[in-house]
């Protein structure tokens, strides 16, 4: 218990130092983002499994963009990407699954230096889910696309879910380049943290809700590595970079 109060005092005492400066900081740029997203699938595995297919894994890449706007002690952020991973099959189709989301955040500076900001941020969005299955057609000849093309047609059966979504994350960008009083180019960001989603009920394409749907929600923890630039400075600096 005495290294926690410590602890936390240090904290306190870092973020009071820093803001005491009150130097007030603004800017804005844009990065691209990957990373990694867990969710737990095993509730669409538990249905996919009993027709043949491999299991899908509770890791998936993340790749997408974010644009953020500096406004003093507050970071206003949006970003949006793809979270999916390989495919898996059975002995006749190919299941495709796959996410997208869209995010808006609001940040708060706990650490702020020239080159180095820390902000823990919260906001809310969307995730869209989606699966496809499609004929794998194994054994097919480039000839036999013209001899039987309505046995080689490009079939697929698709469902779809949208559901609302949170995020809360604790976020770390780093300038490389800095003059007097402004940091510019090149930014090295982190981002880690976990999304909620509500239960993804999904539909076909027809728009008809499914019966009988998983219990399964996009929801998971995440670490994203984002690499952009931008600048960010004083007024008085950014009116000179002007």
């Amino acid at each position: 218990m005495n290294r926690f109060i410590l602890a936390t005092l240090a904290v306190l005492f870092t973020i009071g130092s820093v803001h005491a400066q009150d130097t007030k900081r603004y800017g804005g740029g844009g990065s691209f983002n990957a990373g990694i997203q867990t969710m737990d699938v095993e509730p669409i595995n538990n249905i996919i499994n009993q027709f043949g297919y491999e299991d899908l894994s509770n890791t998936n890449v993340s790749i997408g963009g974010a644009g953020q706007f500096y406004l003093g002690d507050w970071v206003v952020m949006g970003e949006g990407g793809f979270v999916g991973q390989d495919d898996v099959q059975n002995d006749n189709y190919t299941l495709r699954f796959g996410a997208g989301y869209g995010m808006f955040s609001i940040g708060y500076n706990i650490v702020d230096t020239k080159q180095f900001l820390l902000y823990p941020s919260i906001g809310g969005g969307f995730f869209g889910t989606g699966i496809q299955l499609s004929q794998r057609n194994e054994g097919a000849s480039f000839e036999d696309l013209f001899a039987e093309p309505a046995s080689n047609e490009d079939n697929t059966v698709s469902a779809g879910a949208f559901s609302g979504a949170g995020q809360v994350a604790l976020n770390a960008d780093f300038w490389l380049h800095a003059k007097e009083d402004k940091a510019y180019g090149l930014m090295l960001g982190l981002s880690a943290g976990y999304r909620f989603a509500g239960d993804a009920e999904f539909e076909n394409i027809a728009g008809t809700e499914l019966a009988g749907n998983p219990d399964f929600s996009p929801s998971g923890a995440f670490v994203t590595l984002r690499i952009g630039s931008g600048v960010r400075g004083t007024k008085e600096a950014l009116k000179k970079h002007h």
